[in-house]
């Protein structure tokens, strides 16, 4: 049985928090992190949409170029923010869903991935 997500996309226009402050409240500030795991979120989606499948930690290193403990050491961190989630795919999803759920707000229908808005579903710490 899969784990629920941290968070859901908004439905509501003004309701939410931007993905990226919600990104920058979990990893406490930490910018590097925030980046890291930004990036990683952002690959993971593009291999997800290349394979049409979640990547291997394998596959993710072989495309990005990165060692594989590399890989799991990210994956290590990304469960740490994320519990209960194995990998991004599920993220993903649910950032997409609420991109196109959002589109009809923005300025030439155009939601940007890190903007879109989420409704955590736990309380964060504040920023």
């Amino acid at each position: 049985m899969r784990n629920l997500l941290p968070f859901t996309h908004a439905d509501q226009v003004g309701e939410g928090i931007p993905f990226i402050d919600y990104l920058d409240r979990i990893s406490g500030g930490d910018r590097l992190l925030r980046q890291r795991q930004l990036a990683f979120i952002h690959e993971w989606d593009y291999l997800v949409d290349h394979l049409g499948r979640s990547p291997t930690a394998a596959e993710y290193g072989e495309r990005w170029r990165t060692p594989r403990s590399t890989v799991y050491a990210l994956l290590k961190e990304f469960r740490r923010l994320f519990p209960g989630q194995d990998e991004p795919t599920a993220i993903c999803q649910e950032i997409w869903a609420g991109v196109g759920a959002q589109q009809h707000e923005a300025p030439f229908g155009w939601v940007d991935m890190e903007r879109v808005r989420i409704v955590p579903n736990v309380t964060i710490p504040a920023a």
